[in-house]
């Protein structure tokens, strides 16, 4: 089947349950979104589920992804969905636990005789809040909900659902006082939370089920009341003597039909409240879905806007920073950011800057610089974005382009002719600058934060590799396997530099060996190994029109670092 397309593999699977259709899609897909997880997710184990999460997302829309020509990309967007909720679902998980943590400490020092104090009247405090503040402090000390879960569950934003706690707690404490039971809110909030709820005795739970489990558990309570009754009636009638105390057991049981019809109206309505609250659990959960759907659009045209603005800052350069002023205020200070991404073989900046660590250049350092790079054939140029923004503002420079790799070859029959023809996918290379540049209150002095990389595409691993594939008359031929290799050297820097300094380092690369040997799907050698990739970035203070606030070149020295973390 590996010569087969993924809509074919898909419909069969769809059609036919074949689960080998759906096995060679795995196999076929499973590198791709595996590498895709652990990019995003940074963790083996995390990855794997992320990654059979995304094959079980595939498996329950198969029907509606059999038209598709390809899955690699469908693939691709469903594992980024998954890792993006399993990171946020880890970090409410950590936060839950630091709450928790915080409310031990805070718990560890209130004394135990306030809780002896308060307990008698809690219940009785409690009957005399509104049901809208005893369903708030419930749900929040005694079922220890947090403020988005109370929200979801009332029907109310999160802000106002934090608010009615605190009026609830406010008055609960408020009743406490006229008892003379001096205690802060917070205080009481957490005495309730750690000693409120005591687990009920084992098999209570049970019992309840088994006596409300079906239709006719209100028929068989009552007609045991009515055997009992009868019972008592026939013994009264044959014995005058035992009248009274008949009558008071007949009392005693139809006081225990009562508690027992309560009880059951009470289950009901926890049940119905159940309902309620898994409809609205799924109302969030499809909300949530919608949201991800939107984020999705939003940054598609976000992706064509930037390309517009690129196109109009080529043709008129002043263009970034009249858009800046126009949308800041005035007093903020405006920094122009320049980028150059240089890449060259090993060795040739060995005269002047030591590759292993960022440098900061003097303005005339830089043109030095520039000058001897440029006067050398084998140095290029990969690309030199510049943006203008505002003081402490982030900035995300990309210079980046589509190319289409190949993946995988399969075997294609057209007229019962056999040809093996190769499969694509679309990937993004080239670099990428994230900076989130600062002025220091002296005016002169800017932090630069900056997170470099280079998505560069090497070639194919040479491979004699090969996999047999049957054509309709069942002739066997052998299919190449294709490995294609990339290599993201990137580097995470900060540093202060003076206005119009340039910062240069050098990003790190451990992902391909300097010997390796790496070769175009022709057979010629690729020749973006062993060579070294150099970044310069000039930070500049601008007014609100583009021009320099200070003097260029005003700076021979460089200022105090940031102490390294």
């Amino acid at each position: 089947m590996t010569d087969q397309t993924d809509s074919l593999l898909l419909k069969a699977y769809v059609e036919r349950r074949l689960e080998a259709a759906f096995n060679e899609l795995v196999h076929r897909h499973v590198d791709l979104v595996y590498s895709a997880a652990i990019r995003m997710v940074r963790d083996p184990h995390l990855a794997e589920d992320v990654t059979q999460g995304a094959f079980i997302a595939l498996a329950r829309q198969a029907s509606e992804l059999v038209d598709r020509a390809t899955l690699a990309g469908w693939l691709h967007r469903t594992a980024q969905n998954i890792a993006a909720q399993t990171i946020r679902t880890i970090e409410r998980r950590r936060a839950r636990e630091q709450e928790a943590f915080a409310m031990s400490e805070q718990i560890s020092t209130l004394p135990d005789v306030w809780w002896e104090q308060i307990e008698p009247h809690l219940d009785a405090a409690l009957g005399e809040l509104s049901d809208a503040d005893r369903d708030a402090v419930v749900l929040r000390y005694f079922h220890k909900k947090s403020a988005a879960e109370i929200a979801t569950i009332l029907g109310v934003s999160d802000d106002a659902a934090q608010k009615r706690v605190s009026r609830a707690v406010e008055k609960l404490r408020e009743v406490f006082a006229k008892n003379k039971i001096t205690i802060g809110a917070g205080s009481l909030g957490i005495l309730i939370s750690a000693n409120a709820v005591q687990a009920a005795p084992v098999g209570l739970a049970t019992k309840i089920l088994a006596a409300t489990s079906g239709p006719t558990a209100t028929a068989g309570i009552t007609m045991i009341q009515k055997t009992f009754i009868a019972g008592f009636a026939a013994v009264a009638i044959g014995g005058g003597i035992y009248s009274l105390h008949l009558q008071k057991q007949i009392a005693a049981l139809q006081e225990q039909q009562t508690s027992l019809n309560q009880q059951i109206a009470q289950m009901s309505q926890e049940r119905d409240d159940a309902k309620n609250q898994l409809a609205a659990a799924q109302r969030e959960n499809e909300q949530r879905q919608n949201n991800q759907d939107e984020l999705l659009r939003l940054r598609g045209e976000i992706g064509v806007l930037r390309g517009q603005l690129d196109e109009a800052t080529k043709n008129n350069p002043a263009l970034p920073a009249a858009v800046v002023a126009g949308n800041t205020n005035s007093s903020t200070p405006q920094i122009t950011i320049e980028a150059r991404f240089l890449t060259m073989p090993e060795g040739v900046s060995a005269g002047w800057y030591d590759s292993t660590s960022a440098g900061i250049l003097t303005s005339e350092n830089f043109s030095i610089a520039s000058r001897q790079l440029r006067a050398r054939n084998d140095v290029e140029t990969l690309a030199e974005p510049k943006v203008t923004t505002i003081s402490g503002r982030q900035v995300q420079m990309r210079a980046t382009q589509i190319i289409s790799v190949v993946t995988n070859f399969c075997l294609q029959e057209t007229n019962g002719t056999s040809s093996i023809v190769p499969q694509t996918e679309n990937v993004e290379t080239g670099p990428v600058l994230d900076a989130v540049p600062r002025v220091l209150p002296d005016g002169y002095t800017i932090e630069l934060p900056v997170v470099a990389s280079v998505v560069e595409f090497l070639g194919y691993a040479p491979s004699t590799n090969t996999t047999p594939a049957y054509n309709s008359v069942g002739q066997e031929i052998d299919v190449p396997t294709v490995s294609p290799q990339f290599r993201v050297p990137s580097v995470t820097n900060s540093v202060n530099l003076f206005d119009g300094q340039t910062l240069v380092f050098g990003l790190k690369d451990n992902q391909v060996q300097t010997d390796a040997t790496l070769a175009e799907l022709d057979g010629r050698k690729s020749n973006s190994l062993n060579r070294h990739t150099l970044v310069f970035v000039t930070a500049t203070i601008i007014d609100h029109v583009g021009n320099r606030v200070h003097e260029d070149g005003s700076y021979t020295n460089i200022p105090p670092q940031p102490v390294s973390q």
